[in-house]
């Protein structure tokens, strides 16, 4: 952006002129995306960018949805959120992982805690990953529409994308969709992998009201679904991965009372996810494993600052039903097929408080520390999921409560030319 100007300094003498131009604030509107320096083009997706954080590592299983691991560990040691918003996948192999339901359209950023540092949103060991969507924007710029097309000739891989979006002063809507689809991908030498293909769309909708000059009510709405989606690297491929993510909020902000920001968030979201083999030429024994998991939640963050003190506090909870099962059908007609559930019905209720306190020693030095306390129970409600566990634990109950808690503190000191940090944690 280039600006220019004329400004008179000499003033007529004896004469005093008062300044009836006011400028109460700047707003620069441009296309919302990731990163200008670490997303390659603006239909990369959310796998492409998160492979470069530093730590951040994917584990590929095929052309599609790759699982994160943050200090190598893994997606159930991980806290991995959309928004703040708990959400699990509904696979038990791991074939869904939750940066698989959104898409780069969908996104302002993506924050990265390592270790107790990810805590925020929810108890974990190697850290959390929270997928943040646009904040509220009242930017009266009218109505904006933008068309992208990519292509990429290794797999005949095709993506369009479509954004309309409308913002006034007191009421905003943004629409998007994008559209993959990829046939098998090709290696070195133009070696075909086969089952390496997928398909998916992926439609947004977000809306907001400002009720006043300090507050404002947001209604999102994610709609996402894979099919004919293989895996070169497991026995087993997707016919079906979809998820609707849903979440109304109310967004206050305030520079001179004592709370400066309050957020309150109410959730919901629910995925279903099938696997088979009916793709597959040659298999010991057919399959079938479809699973379900539906969420409800909710949290209140609010963020106090105190002299040199920066506080933020979040209570947060969800309730997590999660259900899978799998039928075998035998090559012998003559044989019954076989069933189990691999998820017996179970049912997850968590409440938790987060407190975190960044303290200011300097301008070259920053002391925090953070602390998470919370209650979390599992619940088996399938009888005939908990009998066939009892075979190998007799003793077992159908439900276990526990206290969980994680402590952080962190040292950071920056310069103009180097920075180093240090912390501990526990969890």
């Amino acid at each position: 952006m280039l600006c220019s100007g004329f400004i008179f300094a000499q003033e007529e003498e004896n004469t005093t002129k008062k300044d009836t131009t006011k400028l109460d604030e700047i707003i620069l509107v441009g296309r919302r995306k990731l990163s200008n320096y670490r997303q390659e083009k603006t239909l990369s997706s959310i796998d492409d960018y998160l492979e470069k954080a530093n730590k951040v590592t994917m584990i590929k299983r095929g052309n599609y949805a790759w699982e994160p691991s943050v200090n190598n560990m893994n997606s159930e040691r991980l806290n991995v959120t959309i928004d703040g918003m708990q959400i699990f996948g509904a696979c038990t192999d791991k074939m869904d992982p939750i940066t698989s339901y959104v898409d780069v359209s969908n996104l302002e950023k993506v924050s990265v805690g390592s270790g107790q540092e990810g805590t925020e949103n929810g108890h974990c060991l190697g850290g959390g990953i929270d997928l943040q969507l646009p904040n509220s924007k009242f930017y009266e710029s009218g109505l904006k529409t933008s068309f992208d097309l990519g292509y990429e000739t290794n797999g005949n891989y095709k993506t369009g994308g479509l954004e309309m979006e409308y913002s006034g002063n007191k009421f905003y809507l943004n629409a998007d969709g994008i559209y993959r689809k990829s046939d098998n991908y090709y290696a070195g030498k133009n070696k075909e992998v086969l089952y390496s293909q997928f398909e998916k769309f992926n439609i947004s909708l977000q809306s907001g009201y400002k009720l006043s000059e300090n507050e404002s009510l947001d209604a999102n709405i994610i709609y996402d679904k894979a099919t004919d989606v293989g895996y070169p690297a497991l026995p087993m491929d997707v016919s079906l991965a979809e998820a609707l993510i849903t979440s109304v909020t109310y967004n206050y902000t305030n520079d001179s009372t004592f709370i400066k920001s309050l957020e309150t968030k109410l959730y919901f979201n629910t995925i279903t996810h099938i696997m088979d083999d009916s793709k597959r030429p040659d298999v010991p024994i057919r399959m079938d494993m479809p699973g379900w998991s539906d969420t409800y939640g909710f949290y209140n963050k609010a963020t106090i600052v105190k002299n040199k003190h920066n506080f933020l506090l979040n209570l947060n909870g969800f309730y997590n039903r999660s259900l899978a099962e799998m039928t075998m059908y035998p090559n012998d007609p003559n044989q019954p097929a076989m069933f189990m559930y691999t998820w017996p019905d179970v049912r997850t209720l968590y409440t938790g408080l987060y407190a975190k306190d960044n303290f200011t020693l300097n301008k070259n030095e920053i002391l925090s520390g953070s602390i998470r306390i919370g209650h979390h129970n599992n619940k088996i409600a399938n009888d005939v999921g908990l009998e066939s566990l009892q075979i190998f634990y007799p003793n077992m109950d159908d439900s276990k409560g526990r206290i969980l808690s994680s402590f952080s503190a962190d040292y950071n000191f920056k310069k103009q030319h180097y920075d180093y940090a240090f912390g501990l944690g526990y969890g």
